[in-house]
């Protein structure tokens, strides 16, 4: 028998699976958010969805002047920083990565990033001929955007006070997985970590989420329901036990979805912060998650705290 959708959430919230309504800060509210005394404030953006539209350009003005006024101290972006870059030809991937640079032209925080599903770039297949060879083609279509984001490569680390921040490659594997080459790197940066320092993993596509779980649910006919592929990473099993495995893992932040939520399960706070572009540039999505981004600080004894604060 196929499960009711009250069923079906009700299951979900008994699971400790129900995403949670969190307000939205000001940006004036934010900056007058003070930083605790040994804390890491850093501001989470993901899927910015950039393209060459008013709306993005101030959008994204707006976010980065809020980022400047809240005492963050750097950025992480993980991923679909550009509009679709998947079937599309050398001049509209062109035009997207145009409208990054004059976005994020003087911004002087550091931006650390992960690739988004919709950075990869492919182009026609009907006209492939005709980008054969392209260097933005390379390294499986994300030699582009790497370039463009200054990635050192499609995973890596970066060390910011006490914390170290995997940064990681939702494309690693089969859709969506990191694959055994990034599994095995992930599990020597966790082994590594030095007394007082906590890790926190950075992905585009959630590992634990409510919200990819609802948006199934809110997009897809009940009989279709099943697990969401397209919207969890495909060997989160995998991930979350290696995240077990070393109690100093304390975090991990995703997008992907355009949802906001936050689970804590078995020490890791499991933090998505909606879409910097909202329903991509077209307002709110599904009537509850309008353009936000995430400040979050991490303090010095390991936990973390998020406020979620308007794009508008």
């Amino acid at each position: 028998m196929q499960p009711s959708r009250r069923d079906f959430l009700s299951n979900l919230s008994l699971l400790g699976l129900a995403g949670l309504a969190t307000p939205l800060l000001s940006a004036s509210q934010a900056a007058a958010k003070p930083t605790p005394k040994g804390t890491l404030r850093i501001a989470h953006l993901t899927d910015i969805h950039m393209c060459d539209r008013p709306a993005a350009y101030e959008g994204v003005a707006k976010v980065l002047a809020a980022v400047k006024a809240s005492g963050a101290v750097a950025v992480l972006n993980t991923g679909d920083c550009c509009m679709e870059h998947n079937g599309r030809t050398l001049a509209e991937v062109q035009s997207h990565w145009a409208a990054w640079k004059k976005a994020f032209a003087g911004f002087d925080l550091p931006v650390h990033s992960c690739l988004g599903n919709h950075d990869v770039w492919t182009p026609p297949k009907a006209d492939a001929a005709n980008h054969q060879g392209h260097p933005g083609l390379a390294q499986d279509g994300k030699a582009a955007m790497m370039t463009l984001l200054g990635m050192p490569a499609p995973y890596y680390a970066v060390r910011i006070g006490s914390w170290r921040f995997l940064m990681c490659d939702s494309m690693g594997g089969r859709r969506y997985s990191f694959g055994e080459q990034q599994l095995a790197w992930i599990e020597s940066q966790l082994a590594t970590l030095g007394e007082g320092e906590y890790a926190a993993l950075c992905c585009h596509v959630p590992i634990q989420s409510p919200g990819a779980w609802m948006y199934m649910v809110n997009h897809v006919s009940p009989e279709k329901w099943g697990f969401p592929y397209g919207d969890l990473q495909r060997d989160l099993k995998e991930v979350t036990q290696l995240l077990r495995r070393f109690p100093r893992a304390h975090a991990a932040l995703t997008g992907h979805i355009h949802y906001v939520d936050q689970v804590d399960y078995l020490g890791v706070c499991h933090l998505n912060s909606g879409a910097v572009s909202g329903n991509w540039w077209k307002g709110t999505l599904d009537n509850d998650f309008p353009p936000a981004f995430g400040l979050v600080d991490f303090h010095a004894d390991g936990t973390v705290e998020r406020q979620m604060v308007s794009s508008f």
